[in-house]
């Protein structure tokens, strides 16, 4: 017959090599016995120790409560608790199994792994999802405000789901870009050519892109994303774009502006066509001169002369990465 001591020894070389810890304590709360510590612990830091010498008080307590349990149904009971280890907090889930000594005294013999890399990617997602949960409230307050304007001025039905439509397409195409950067932002080149240059591959000639090219937070890339669909849309229709000899220049240049380092946008299209600007009221002139940079913490300022028409925006620092 197998004594103790071997059967004992069968369990540790057993679990030898896997995640899992095996240890037993007394009816007093002693830890008499360890097989596979791991995870930063040894024998000599656990052999002799009760539950409050090793955890805190709130795991401790926990474990204390969960081991009244088991002893009271006599049923195994599961729990998850914290512990620091030089510095680190590490997780582990604990099965406490109540056994009878001897003595008819319950002991607990508990197996435990630790799961702190899965704790870690459950708190990671969490914190995705509390992000994507923002992120999207934050979209759908910009398309009711979009669908709001744009109602307001549309003269019919069908004008309405057309504009509507292009700018809902519009931030679908800004949130692409930020996806795939892994919500770091977008740079304002990669804004300009989903939002204008990838548009129309015969019309790309008559447009010139220089100067800095900064990366924009998730905000700053949608609403710059969506004063480019305004500026193009606007352009394409009634204004340069629409002949033959149009031109665009689209420039940008980092700045400081009150200490504050910031960046200044500017779109420039010359000739002046005889419709070349939106009218005042339009949703666009007001998502160029107002809700855009509002939401970027800048200035935007739309002018018509006889020469063209010039769009300024200054993009605030908070918008700004980097």
């Amino acid at each position: 017959m197998s004594t103790k001591k071997e059967n004992n020894d069968l369990i540790a070389r057993a679990i030898m090599g896997t995640p899992i810890t095996v240890f037993l304590q007394d009816n007093k709360g002693v830890i008499i016995w360890v097989a596979n510590p791991q995870s930063g612990w040894t024998k000599g830091a656990i052999v002799g120790k009760r539950n409050s010498e090793i955890f805190d008080h709130r795991n401790a307590s926990l474990l204390d409560a969960a081991k009244a349990v088991a002893k009271a149904s006599g049923e195994d009971q599961t729990i998850v608790v914290e512990a620091t280890q030089n510095s680190r907090a590490q997780w582990f889930k604990i099965v406490i199994k109540p056994v009878k000594d001897k003595e008819d005294h319950t002991n607990f013999l508990c197996s435990c792994i630790e799961i702190t890399n899965e704790r870690e990617r459950e708190e990671t997602l969490r914190a995705l999802l509390l992000e994507v949960s923002h992120r999207s409230k934050n979209m759908l307050s910009v398309v009711l405000s979009i669908a709001a304007q744009t109602a307001k001025t549309a003269r019919n039905p069908e004008l309405f789901l057309r504009r509507f439509t292009g700018r809902v397409q519009s931030l679908a195409k800004s949130q692409d870009v930020i996806v795939n950067s892994e919500w770091v932002g977008a740079t304002l080149q990669e804004l300009i050519n989903r939002q204008v240059l990838g548009l129309n591959s015969e019309i790309s000639s008559q447009i010139i892109v220089e100067g800095d090219n900064p990366q924009l937070s998730p905000n700053g890339a949608t609403h710059v994303g969506l004063a480019l669909h305004e500026l193009y849309t606007n352009s394409i229709t009634f204004g340069a774009l629409s002949v033959p000899e149009g031109k665009i220049a689209i420039s940008c240049s980092k700045t400081v502006i009150d200490g504050i380092p910031s960046a200044q946008l500017i779109w420039d299209e010359t000739p002046r066509v005889t419709r070349g600007a939106a009218p005042e009221k339009s949703f666009g002139r007001t998502a160029l001169e107002q809700i855009v940079p509002s939401a970027v913490n800048g200035k935007g300022k739309l002018s018509v002369d006889s020469d063209g028409v010039r769009y300024s925006l200054t993009i605030g620092g908070s918008e700004l990465v980097g």
